[in-house]
């Protein structure tokens, strides 16, 4: 199974994607290094918490 960013470096290498000014394929291999995959997928489960505690929060009465 391929990651995003091993399908993008393909497509980079048949000239088929173009990158934002300042962004490289270098620098989202380094992003993509600094962490672990265990550690990346910690910090989207948190951050996926951290969005549906925001869907289920009471909602509070409006003052007229």
């Amino acid at each position: 199974m391929k990651t995003p960013l091993a399908c993008l470096r393909q497509l980079n290498e048949k000239g088929l994607v173009r990158f934002k000014t300042g962004i490289t394929l270098h620098d989202l291999q380094a992003r993509a290094n600094a962490q672990t995959n265990l550690a990346a997928a910690q910090a989207m489960q948190q951050a996926k918490t951290d969005l549906f505690t925001l869907f289920n929060k009471p909602k509070t009465p409006r003052r007229a």
